[in-house]
């Protein structure tokens, strides 16, 4: 048997609250360090871009995306 599956005789949650938001604090600082990053590569003048070998081009479609995406 699965040990994170819960059994119908079980009182343990197969899933824990704290570890619920623990996950959810982890995805939230994820989503936050991505948009800061993101904002960050938008302010770089292209002779920066080009010294890290990214275009100009590429940091607009980075940029573009919603923080929530990779």
């Amino acid at each position: 048997m699965n040990a994170n599956v819960t059994s119908f005789g079980s009182n343990r949650p197969a899933f824990s609250t704290l570890g619920m938001i623990h996950l959810a604090g982890d995805l939230l600082a994820r989503w936050r360090r991505r948009h800061a990053d993101r904002h960050h590569l938008a302010t770089l003048d292209d002779f920066m871009l080009s010294d890290i070998g990214l275009a100009r081009a590429d940091v607009e479609l980075e940029v573009s995306k919603p923080f929530w995406r990779a």
